[in-house]
């Protein structure tokens, strides 16, 4: 089994570099960078059970587990426990397509209706505009109706995709169109149903039985599954999702196993369980593609394209961003109790897998990451910023209300208090923004957050970007205030 093999001293010691030295990926120039060690955050941060796998030089470098398979138990799990992968299944759907797309099955700019069997899309005005393409739904530009799709593996199973997307199940709606395809980018789930149909439909196959014959099987991925429910004898190994609730005292969060383990996803949106390895074994297989080596899954050209922005930083189901050695794909993936995130450099064979059972997962993996970044040099990966002092007026600029995009309820206002920016998210706590070199660019250096603010061309003040540093963030628009009476 790749990454089971002893490490090698200068291997084991790098391994116990990453383990003691996790760090913000925002660093603050002229601060130092503190580091804790990963079983200090894993406590701190509730978090049972964590699984990595590392890529260097284009190949699987090392893989490591830390933890147990439920919170307070002594099973501990290894490198080939299971996780929920949750939206790193996208990127795994959109290789599956793209590798029929190489057996000439299927056409990027080929409307979906021409494919489709048990479901169509409907017909309306904006299809009539514009039909939905292959294209549209891989880089999340296909309109659909947004929803999010899970129950509880007590609810099992899944109704059939076709009789999902046509709605009337729980609550869930009929999806349709709501803009013309092509016109935005939103990213979508429904859309990942869709394509997941459109796999099944065309192949004849289960998405899991496609993958085993495309990917898993060839490129010995043993331990991944789209499967659900999962087999009774692969759910016992499996570790417990964790929510986090309030310890007795009040000193943080305390990891509590859900319910039946885990909630259940329609396999292309976040239905994959998978480990740390067999996912480098793909993101391996996918580099060298890229480098014209190789391909088993993919060929070099779609490789290409699977890696190039093609909408923002939108690959075809995959973020990417930079350019040359700094190129990053990314994507990152959470379920009820379980994260996930995968992060790799086409052109120098450098990456890393994180999957953890519990929702303070988020930041550990964040940190994690960052550490291994250090430790093997990664291009670009540590965002750097040097704070400055706010010119006259700059602050006073940035007072108001921004209300999240997808989510108007969330509203985030910006005060002026003591001459420094201070924001607050409804009713949760209050945070200072500091400054930077760049005149609309703030951090929060403890969370490793930044915030942009953006500007029409008469340079007011009309939204802003919240991000984790590295990434491409949320957008809010500023609201327009009430006349003073």
């Amino acid at each position: 089994m790749p990454g089971s093999r002893a490490p090698e001293p200068e291997e084991e010691a790098r391994i116990q570099r990453v383990a003691s030295s996790l760090q913000q990926q925002l660093v603050i120039e002229g601060r130092p960078i503190e580091t804790t060690p990963l079983q200090e955050r894993m406590d701190r941060l509730g978090v049972p059970a964590v699984s990595v796998a590392v890529i260097d030089d284009g190949e699987l470098s090392w893989a490591r587990a830390w933890g147990v398979v439920e919170a307070g138990g002594e099973q501990e799990v290894t490198t080939e426990t299971i996780f929920q992968a949750g939206s790193v299944s996208k990127p795994v759907a959109a290789l599956l397509t793209l590798s029929l797309v190489g057996e000439d099955k299927l056409a990027l700019d080929q409307p979906v209706n021409q494919v489709l069997k048990s479901w169509k899309v409907p017909d309306n005005e904006f299809t009539r505009k514009q039909p939905v393409t292959l294209f549209h739904v891989l880089t999340h530009q296909a309109g659909f109706t947004p929803f999010a799709y899970g129950i509880p593996r007590s609810e099992a199973p899944l109704p059939g995709m076709a009789e999902l997307l046509a709605g009337g199940i729980r609550d869930w709606p009929a999806v349709t169109v709501e803009s013309v395809p092509g016109s935005r980018h939103a990213y979508s789930n429904a859309g990942y149903c869709v394509l997941q149909l459109i796999l099944e439909d065309v192949s004849g196959l289960s998405l899991h039985k496609l993958a085993q014959r495309e990917m898993f099987g060839p490129l010995g991925m043993t331990r991944s599954t789209f499967d659900e429910p999962l087999a009774p004898e692969v759910l016992a190994t499996a570790p417990y999702g964790h929510s986090l609730e309030r310890s007795d005292d009040g000193s943080g969060r305390v990891p509590v196993p859900m319910d039946d383990k885990a909630d259940i996803a329609p396999g292309a949106t976040g239905g994959l369980w998978s480990t740390p390895t067999d996912l480098a074994l793909m993101v391996v297989e996918v580099v060298r593609a890229w480098n014209g080596d190789s391909d088993t899954l993919i060929s070099p050209a779609l490789a290409r394209e699977f890696l190039t922005p093609q909408v923002d930083d939108e690959g075809l189901g995959i973020f990417v961003s930079g350019e040359g050695p700094a190129l990053q794909a990314r994507h990152s993936g959470g379920m009820p109790g379980f994260i996930c995130n995968l992060v790799f450099y086409p052109n120098t064979g450098q990456g890393a897998i994180v999957m953890a059972s519990s929702g303070g997962g988020m930041n550990l993996q964040q940190e994690l990451m960052a550490a291994i970044a250090q430790e093997y040099g990664w291009p670009g990966f540590l965002v750097r910023r040097t704070l400055a002092d706010a010119r006259p007026g700059q602050l006073e600029e940035l007072v108001g209300k921004y209300a999240l995009d997808v989510s108007p309820n969330l509203v985030l206002t910006v005060a002026v208090q003591d001459g420094s920016a201070i924001g607050q998210i409804n009713e949760y706590p209050p945070f200072k923004l500091e400054p930077t070199s760049e005149p609309d660019l703030y951090v929060l250096p403890p969370q490793s957050l930044e915030i942009e603010f953006r500007r029409a061309n008469d340079g007011t003040v009309t939204g802003l970007v919240m991000r984790r540093a590295g990434t491409s963030g949320h957008h809010y628009s500023r609201l327009e205030e009430p006349p003073e009476e």
